[in-house]
């Protein structure tokens, strides 16, 4: 009868204990798997490719300069998802995310974004914009093959940082050091 009631107040106290704790703070959120986003600025819907590196939708690295071929990524067969349905959308005048990172081991272990850019194999990060309508009307491959870029950002860790990990197309004032490549007129740049 003792070990029955021990057991009993045990697993009251246990599930206390569970109760007590903020079970919403141990998930992610979309907040936590953010990684970078992107103000647009512009009168126009944008699509961003981010050449991390870091995973399948992110095949190339900087100096790698081009986008990449577009190809199934998940390897599934035939409902595998193409390289460029990962782009990010980004509407005009609004804040989008155009990189997440959901690769965390349990909920005990949050993502971060200094922990993505640790992961990220070089130290800078190549971010293509590319006009929606574009990809709309030509499809992917075909601009991928003729460069048509708007702007590519090549942007340091570092630069990521001051950023506070939201990047501005066009690009904001505390953009104009940054190597930033533009390859149409895009307002005072």
């Amino acid at each position: 009868m003792k070990s029955y009631l021990r057991l009993l107040l045990s697993s009251v106290f246990g599930a206390l204990l569970i109760c007590a704790c903020d079970i919403n703070a141990l998930i992610p959120t979309i907040d936590d798997i953010t990684c970078l986003e992107m103000e647009n600025n512009s009168n126009d819907s944008i699509c961003v490719y981010v050449a991390s590196g870091e995973r399948a939708f992110s095949p190339t690295t900087y100096p790698d300069t081009l986008l990449p071929a577009d190809r199934r990524v998940n390897w599934s067969g035939e409902t595998g998802t193409f390289l460029s349905e990962g782009l990010g959308e980004v509407a005009p005048h609004s804040v989008s995310s155009i990189y997440m990172s959901i690769e965390n081991k349990s909920i005990f272990d949050k993502p971060s974004k200094e922990k993505w850019l640790k992961r990220i194999p070089v130290d800078t990060l190549s971010v293509f914009i590319i006009s929606q309508d574009s990809i709309t009307k030509y499809g992917y491959d075909y601009v991928a093959k003729n460069n048509m870029v708007l702007m590519r950002y090549d942007l340091s860790k570092d630069d990521i940082r001051l950023l506070d990990f939201l990047l501005h197309y066009p690009p904001s004032p505390e953009m104009e050091r940054m190597k930033i490549r533009k390859y149409g007129r895009i307002g005072n740049w």
